[in-house]
């Protein structure tokens, strides 16, 4: 029982920490950019590695090599 608790307050120590360094570093505040094209879903599900790195590469906006918008 005691193990229990102790792991249940590890638990919620870990996800208020995940909470609050998800928060203060702006991920949760970043602005929504909006799709430039449209493009059909795979045919399989996507990753959760996938869907971190299609994510953070929203957030870092267009690609350096890639021309202006008009």
């Amino acid at each position: 029982m005691v193990s229990a608790l102790r792991r249940a307050v590890r638990w919620r120590q870990a996800m208020r920490e995940r909470d609050l360094r998800l928060g203060t570093s702006g991920c949760a505040r970043a602005p929504v950019q909006e799709c430039r094209e449209a493009t059909s879903p795979p045919e399989r599900g996507l990753t959760a590695r996938e869907l971190i790195r299609m994510a953070q590469a929203a957030r870092r906006g267009p690609h350096p090599a890639s021309p202006p918008e008009a």
